[in-house]
């Protein structure tokens, strides 16, 4: 609610006035909007970090096995 002190006033009504406006539920949707976005990306940015940990693994398994062969030779 906001008060329509400093607003306009219809001369036949005394005291404060108040009018609900729909700002909130705008407000809210754009929150929710938001959320869901930044929801999207922390899974995406998860996905990655596994990723690169699998790959991390298999470079370390060959970087393993390719200085087993050079001992070998």
């Amino acid at each position: 609610f906001f008060q329509a002190e400093d607003g306009i006033r219809d001369y036949k009504v005394t005291g404060v006035q108040t009018c609900a406006l729909p700002i909130l539920e705008e407000l809210m949707t754009d929150v929710r909007v938001k959320e869901e976005e930044l929801r999207l990306r922390v899974e995406e940015n998860q996905k990655l970090e596994n990723e690169v940990s699998r790959l991390k693994e298999e470079c370390n398994t060959y970087k393993g096995r390719c200085s087993n062969l050079q001992r070998d030779i």
